[in-house]
């Protein structure tokens, strides 16, 4: 057996383009304030280390974020970024209401809340997500109608579309995923918090944004659920086969750390640029449109691990997802990201890969 000397890097690789536009966020926001309910998750945490690359300038951003309990990670300021912590539990009313006192100061709101696609493959129930997604959608429009934000930024999933089985993910497919199908839990959950924004933006007179996050990796990737990038960099740096359980041949395409996070925030000054438009909703792909087959994924992360040819297996025998409908194609169409001017791919895949597991 090979034994890795070197497992995943706890560095974010940020280009300096990508550094340039997180500056120009700072100067931007510096001195507002954002609300940011689930920003204590992976996502959040590479936004806020990427933050932390660059040098703070001027007044700081404040960030209240959200959730059950504090990661560890969550430091008191990323650079230009000052953090706080309201300790929140969206399947309890308590301390709820405590959050409305100070709402008045949130100039945007960045809801990253429930149900995540981690609780999902960690087994979370299809009732449990279907309880986080009506909670959350009664929250959201709470803390909107107490902040008066003019601004909501939503993180959904491309599962809220059906989507086709033999071509990339569109913004605008409307056609639902199978209402009554137990696999569908995650994707309809998606779905209702989508339109929950739908009905608050045209409510209150706000505008908003919904970034439909595709598949993305980067540092501090889970590598003990059932995610298959995830996986096979955990098996790599055990110097363990890399086992593909299906046929390998579904297509996925994945998008860094930091180019997702510069997505982000291109959304958000794009919106913030615009002259606003009462009940303004802006769907928008985020993810890599480089599509590569499940097999050749494996069969990339060995060669970035230094391991031969046959410590990948293909199996074949499960083609099954966990809690979700397994997609021939997962992979965003981004015709309007680029064409908003918010697409970026500075990372390439195997640049990526490398970095996150070495043998």
């Amino acid at each position: 057996m090979l034994i890795c000397t070197e497992t995943i890097l706890q560095k974010i690789l940020l280009p300096n383009e990508t550094a340039v536009e997180l500056e120009r966020f700072a100067n931007e926001f510096a001195g507002k304030t954002i609300f940011f309910p689930g920003g204590g998750g992976l996502i959040g945490r590479w936004f806020f280390e990427s933050f932390a690359m660059i040098s703070p300038r001027g007044p700081s951003i404040k960030c209240v974020v959200a959730g059950r309990n504090r990661p560890v990670w969550l430091k008191d300021q990323f650079g230009p970024i000052v953090v706080s912590f309201f300790q929140l539990d969206l399947l309890s009313v308590t301390r709820r209401h405590d959050i409305f006192g100070a709402a008045h100061t949130f100039d945007q709101v960045w809801f990253f809340s429930a149900p995540t696609a981690r609780e999902t493959f960690q087994g979370k129930s299809g009732i449990d997500k279907f309880r986080m997604s009506l909670k959350a959608s009664l929250f959201l429009e709470e803390i909107v109608q107490a902040a008066g934000s003019p601004y909501v930024l939503m993180a959904s999933s491309g599962v809220a579309v059906k989507g086709s089985q033999d071509r990339p993910v569109k913004e605008d497919e409307c056609e639902a995923p199978d209402l009554f199908a137990a696999e569908e839990s995650h994707a309809i959950s998606k779905r209702v918090l989508e339109r929950s924004l739908f009905e608050v933006i045209h409510h209150y007179g706000i505008t908003g944004s919904i970034v439909r996050i595709f598949s993305c990796y980067g540092p501090w990737f889970p590598e003990d659920i059932h995610y298959a990038l995830g996986n096979f960099i955990g098996a790599a740096s055990r110097g363990e086969k890399i086992q593909v359980k299906s046929s390998g041949m579904a297509s996925r395409s994945y998008s860094y750390a930091s180019d997702l996070v510069a997505m982000l925030v291109l959304e958000v000054l794009r919106a913030n640029h615009e002259v606003p438009r009462e009940g303004d909703l802006n769907i928008v792909n985020i993810g890599s449109s480089d599509a590569i087959t499940i097999a050749d994924l494996a069969k990339l992360v060995a060669k970035m691990a230094g391991l031969p040819d046959d410590y990948v297996e293909i199996l074949g025998v499960s083609e099954a997802s966990s809690g979700n409908r397994v997609r021939n194609i997962y992979v965003p169409d981004v015709s309007r990201a680029k064409a908003l001017g918010v697409y970026r791919e500075r990372i390439a895949l195997g640049q990526g890969l490398q970095s996150l597991v070495r043998c």
